[in-house]
């Protein structure tokens, strides 16, 4: 997705509310194997764009939305779907219940959609849970000692037990949930959009 260009007031750009689905041409890593960054040159098919909409400036950059790993996704899956009712063809429709709710652009979570449509493009699961997260979390548990775990690490008092849990080793919410299984299988899919993050575009610099 083009960033727009800055000071335009003509037809607008392709921007997140309207991106333009480029095809890959090639994803080519331009330092060495041994090297500690790993480092890419993408190059995209931009040739059926509208030229008059796909423009940028110096400064500018490429709003990539990206999606999760089908073998993470099927972890995720597995563990939501336990004991509830739900499955990974289950249909997923969002309606907002007051003025100051809004949902996904419907570019970055086609509604309706299923939940592993879902879980691919739009669930964050594979970032660090927050301390909201373990508040949620805690509700969910029928183990007393995963509820007193989780409660612990929502509170104050828990915060340095956290960040070694979570921060220190980069844990992440798929990890945790696998790690509570009383809670992370009681977790009603409703508060799924509640419970985890959406997966937040990344930007990179263009080169033309």
């Amino acid at each position: 997705m083009a960033a727009p260009p800055a000071n335009s007031t003509s037809t607008p750009a392709y921007s997140q509310v309207c991106p333009f689905h480029a095809k890959l041409i090639s994803n080519c890593r331009v330092t060495a194997d041994d090297h500690f960054q790993d480092v890419r040159l993408i190059r995209l098919d931009t040739s059926t764009a509208d030229a008059s909409k796909l423009r940028h400036n110096p400064g500018d950059v490429l709003m990539v939305q990206p999606s999760n790993d089908p073998d993470l996704v099927s972890r995720f899956l597995h563990i939501v779907c336990q004991q509830s009712s739900s499955q990974p063809s289950t249909v997923i429709n969002l309606h907002p219940t007051d003025s100051d709710m809004t949902i996904p652009l419907s570019t970055q979570l086609p509604l309706p959609c299923t939940l592993e449509v879902a879980a691919t493009r739009y669930f964050d699961f594979q970032a660090i849970p927050s301390r909201y997260f373990f508040k949620l979390l805690s509700y969910f548990a029928t183990s007393a000692l995963e509820k007193e775990r989780l409660q612990e690490f929502a509170s104050n008092e828990g915060q340095e037990d956290r960040y070694s849990y979570c921060n220190r080793v980069r844990r992440t919410i798929l990890e945790v949930l696998e790690d509570f299984p009383s809670a992370s299988s009681n977790i009603p899919l409703s508060y799924l959009f509640d419970l985890l993050p959406a997966i937040q575009p990344r930007a990179f610099s263009i080169a033309s």
